[in-house]
């Protein structure tokens, strides 16, 4: 409701609600480059983010272990922009535990994606084409 606030004729408005915006999605957009950068989820007691640990992994790690909570992906975050967030955490995931694979690249994404504001908020309530971006990449 407020990202449509936020694209409201009135400056005032508009600036106002841009500032609540950007402040109401700085949690989901910290939890989405932990997720992409690092494959890990931030503690997240109140069940705020959109993809959560199911806890079943029960031999079907890829298909069981994670999820997508259809019900909090925020209206910035279009439905196939979250379903490629969760594939690629999905995949660093794999690469960490199953293969070993902890290299220093994780690393140098986050710093390309943190510098080219692929983690910030879009203003005006657009999503940011930065985060699907990297998530493409």
């Amino acid at each position: 409701a407020l990202a449509r606030l936020a694209r409201h004729g009135d400056p005032a408005v508009r600036d106002l609600v841009e500032g609540l915006v950007e402040k109401s999605a700085a949690p989901v957009l910290a939890a989405a480059k932990r997720w992409l950068v690092a494959g890990q989820l931030l503690p997240d007691a109140a069940g705020e983010f959109f993809i959560r640990e199911t806890g079943e992994d029960h031999g079907d790690f890829w298909e069981k272990r994670y999820g997508l909570v259809e019900t909090m992906v925020p209206s910035f975050v279009p439905r196939a922009v979250a379903e490629k967030i969760l594939v690629a955490g999905k995949t660093i995931t794999f690469l960490r535990r199953c293969c070993g694979d902890d290299r220093s690249a994780f690393a140098a994404g986050e710093a390309g994606a943190a510098k080219n504001g692929a983690f910030d908020y879009a203003k005006g309530g657009a999503p940011n084409a930065e985060l699907e971006h990297v998530v493409d990449e």
